[in-house]
């Protein structure tokens, strides 16, 4: 069995910290601490745990905290926390069982960091995170903020996952004061840092230069394939605030330069052409999002990919535009995704789960309606669209009693739109049980 140091990195953490370390304390061979500063109880708490206990002065550089507390370790593998973050049971369970395999070749372990949730706890965005690292291997921290370490050598996707639990908000502004404290010093942001400062723009609703700087970032051509993609995507987004219409689908399409389609520029895309009513257009790109499979090597995923992209918002999106044209459709007549994607495959990077709503339930029409991840909003957003301009009533079906908890996945429930014009009533039809076969196919 492999050794592993937890190494933290706190200040004023004590309305959390010992959550975090009761959860994982008895799971490791041994605690660092690294306080940059706390003011509170901070280390009195951390005493409970362990006698490690150094102090680190804050200098704007999260990487440099984190070199600290890897500087510390004694054990095979070092392991990082932040204080909000907690090991659940089954992750706990998960997490002993491959401390116990694992193969001392592996350099680093990546393993999902839930990291968002809906209002009833159910996981909405999830991404890998470099988790362990093998110690004395010369892998270190960079990045003021966003820090992060670049693997090599051998590297393992492990199924233990890190749920982060906040309890108070961060500072909106520290990651962009930290920038800017950075570039008046004279100092050049390497190009990981470069992207991140353009988004910290874009946050601060400074569209026109967060725009240059992605621009910069993209002219220059030596950011990882990912980041450039992103960076297109928020040059889109800071178009259609600046009201360049034009320039945000160009920018869009620029992301296929890079590499294949991803969902979410896909899902944009039709989303361009949807709110001009171009409603064809709309359900091409939104069907072909439906076929972008998840990609676990692409590791870390934008907060907005996983908001934007759900896979059930896309295929709500499709399947109203057809509505909306008064076409019927059928399963045959779309892509075939679900020949191909399991349940681990939806292109947000977090994990299906199928569960009851509270939200949904509260819609008298959404009646014993199942969803991925729990989290049915960008559908019903979809929806209210899809009324808004029909001006008809859109009733949903029950999934079919003979496929129970199906979810609404990649290509979900909707086999096809049935519209009774006579009526005025748009009925969504779940073929959940069609479904459920064409899955268990690809399995």
């Amino acid at each position: 069995m492999v050794s592993v140091s937890l190494c933290m990195i706190v200040k004023n953490e004590e309305d959390v910290l010992a959550r975090c370390l009761e959860s994982a304390a008895d799971l490791v061979d041994e605690i660092i601490i690294v306080d940059t500063g706390s003011t509170d109880h901070t280390k009195e708490i951390a005493a409970r745990f362990t006698g490690q206990i150094f102090d680190f002065p804050w200098q704007d550089d999260f990487s440099a905290a984190r070199n600290e507390s890897f500087s510390h370790a004694s054990m095979d593998y070092c392991m990082w926390l932040d204080a909000d973050d907690v090991l659940l049971e089954e992750d706990r369970k998960a997490f002993l069982a491959l401390k116990e395999t694992l193969d001392p070749a592996v350099s680093v372990v990546m393993a999902p960091y839930h990291a968002g949730f809906d209002e009833s706890g159910h996981v909405t965005f999830s991404y890998y995170r470099e988790r362990l690292i093998k110690n004395h291997t010369g892998m270190r921290w960079t990045g003021a903020v966003h820090e992060a370490i670049t693997p090599f050598g051998k590297v393992l996707h492990a199924d233990f996952a890190v749920t982060h639990r906040k309890t108070r908000p961060s500072d909106p502004d520290r990651n962009l004061r930290i920038y800017e404290a950075q570039l008046a010093a004279g100092k050049s942001l390497e190009p990981r840092q470069q992207f991140y400062y353009g988004r910290e723009l874009y946050y601060h609703h400074r569209w026109a230069e967060a725009l240059a700087v992605f621009e910069q970032f993209l002219e220059e051509g030596r950011g990882w394939v990912e980041n450039e993609i992103d960076a297109c995507c928020h040059c889109a987004y800071c178009h259609k605030e600046l009201g360049h219409d034009q320039a945000a689908l160009a920018a869009l399409f620029r992301t296929f330069a890079y590499d294949r389609p991803r969902a979410e520029a896909c899902c944009e895309i039709g989303s361009w052409f949807f709110q001009r009513e171009r409603y064809r257009q709309a359900a091409y790109w939104y069907a072909l999002a439906l076929t972008c499979a998840r990609d676990d090597s692409r590791a870390h995923l934008s907060p907005r990919t996983a908001t934007a992209t759900s896979p059930a918002s896309s295929c709500v999106s499709a399947t109203a535009v057809w509505a909306i044209r008064n076409e019927r459709r059928s399963l045959t007549s779309w892509p075939r995704p679900a020949n191909r994607i399991r349940r681990q495959s939806a292109t947000t990077g977090q994990f299906s789960r199928a569960c009851r709503n509270r939200w949904c339930n509260s819609i008298p029409t959404l009646q014993d309606c199942r969803c991925v991840y729990g989290n049915l909003q960008n559908c019903c957003h979809f929806v209210r669209n899809f009324e808004k301009i029909t001006g008809k009533p859109v009733i949903w079906a029950k999934a079919s009693r003979t496929a129970p908890g199906i979810f609404l996945g990649p290509f979900c429930l909707f086999q096809r739109i049935m519209i009774n014009a006579a009526s005025g009533r748009n009925v969504l039809s779940a073929a959940g049980a069609l479904f459920s076969r064409q899955s268990q196919r690809s399995a």
